[in-house]
């Protein structure tokens, strides 16, 4: 079911990415942050909050992307959060043999192959250019977390217990967010203490320093960012707080359920 997304918003979405996506630089937080513009729209317009992530591994001279959601409404699901689904998609891409691994990674030829996929394709995998550095004898995987929206305190959790190691976040949330430094610090004091042991690196982008590649969006990016998710909030948080698994409207189906697992007497 698709659910009404502000129409002005959507088209400026998509304007945006018709115009820009052929201009922007590979490798960049841009690129990452238009592409996941496209995936927060797919989300709202799923009944679910304007929120995606995408998860980055890159080791030697490939890279893998991993894309993901927020499918807490739509999939009934509540840990359906945009990060925990680029991290769990990634989690299950682990455990497949290499031939379904292979088959299952898309190619990344620019951003308008990911914007233009369809629903189901999260994976992809390209080449990541030639380092100017000298190449260790035992290259060091670098995993990269980006995020429309600042992280709450469970994704935050699963963040450190993946051990990824960097995470650019386009929007603060100072109602919700836990990994901005002061928010950090209000969690249990082992959550802070296991990011700083770990290295963690949190970086918000910024809409002022163009030459900073790894952390500039332009200011229109942005806007449509935090538009996307902060338009639909309020109506979002109406339904999740009747509940996205016990909701009322479930309990004769979870009555069937719970029914059909009764051993026969």
């Amino acid at each position: 079911m698709n659910y009404p997304v502000p129409e002005a918003l959507a088209q400026q979405a998509s304007e945006y990415l018709a115009s820009r996506l052929a201009l922007i630089e590979p490798q960049t937080a841009e690129e990452f942050f238009a592409v996941l513009l496209d995936r927060a729209v797919r989300a709202t317009k799923s009944g679910d909050y304007g929120i995606s992530a995408a998860l980055a591994v890159r080791c030697d001279d490939v890279e893998l992307i991993i894309f993901g959601q927020n499918t807490m409404i739509s999939a009934r699901d509540p840990f359906g959060h945009a990060e925990a689904n680029a991290i769990r998609c990634f989690e299950r891409f682990m455990t497949l043999s290499a031939a379904r691994r292979t088959g299952l990674a898309a190619q990344w030829h620019d951003p308008y192959s990911a914007v233009a996929s369809g629903a189901g394709t999260e994976v992809f995998v390209r080449p990541v250019p030639p380092s100017p550095k000298p190449v260790p004898a035992s290259p060091k995987t670098e995993s990269l977390l980006y995020a429309t929206l600042e992280p709450c305190p469970m994704c935050t959790v699963a963040i450190m217990n993946s051990r990824i190691q960097h995470v650019i976040i386009a929007s603060p949330d100072e109602p919700g967010g836990a990994l901005a430094p002061q928010r950090l610090a209000r969690l249990p004091e082992v959550w802070p203490q296991i990011a700083a042991s770990q290295g963690l690196q949190v970086t918000f982008t910024n809409s002022q320093f163009p030459a900073d590649t790894a952390a500039y969006i332009p200011p229109e990016l942005s806007a449509m960012l935090e538009k996307v998710f902060w338009d639909t909030k309020a109506e979002r948080d109406a339904e999740v707080a009747g509940g996205v698994l016990f909701a009322p409207d479930l309990q004769r189906s979870m009555r069937d359920i719970l029914k059909s697992a009764r051993q026969p007497d």
